[in-house]
């Protein structure tokens, strides 16, 4: 049998940028609803992701002391700019809902502003790849990092398939 990685997790990050960019592809064609209604569920997906990562793993991971390099405080700070992003990018979907029309130049801001979260995606998903998931494989057993891993990625798996990306992206 072969010992399971932490790396395995980088299938949701994977997951993640697929579905926003269905998200995007609704909102350029000018469906700001149907674009909310997809971010949300995104957004949804992102927190909960967030929620393993700080309250489950990251408490594992500090079991290897301070690090010099990508510590876990720069972790957790990036997971609360993801929070901050994902407000002020549901702030300009839902205005773009009430207005009477849908603009391209909306649409285009609207493109920018989502720009900084994928970014910020880009970067965390390479940190997390180089230093994340094989501390997290160091300092755990393999009993411990199956039961951490199955629980992560069941409870993931079953919020995306409850959402709307089930039929439209594959895991």
């Amino acid at each position: 049998m072969t010992e399971r990685s932490f790396t395995e997790l980088a299938a949701v990050h994977e997951t993640l940028e697929a579905c926003f960019l269905i998200h995007q592809e609704t909102l350029v064609t000018g469906d700001a609803a149907g674009a909310l209604s997809l971010f949300r569920d995104y957004r949804d997906l992102l927190l909960l992701h967030i929620h393993h990562e700080d309250d489950l793993l990251m408490p594992v991971f500090q079991r290897n002391g301070r690090m010099k390099r990508w510590p876990s405080e720069l972790y957790v700070g990036e997971h609360d700019k993801f929070k901050g992003m994902l407000q002020n990018i549901e702030a300009g979907l839902e205005r773009m809902v009430r207005a009477d029309e849908v603009r391209p130049l909306d649409i285009v801001f609207q493109i920018d502003l989502e720009g900084g979260l994928k970014r910020l995606h880009e970067h965390h998903d390479q940190r997390e790849r180089e230093n994340f998931f094989p501390v997290l494989d160091q300092v755990t057993g393999e009993e411990e990092r199956t039961a951490l891993m199955d629980r992560c990625l069941g409870e993931w798996r079953e919020t995306f398939r409850a959402g709307a990306f089930g039929e439209k992206v594959r895991m």
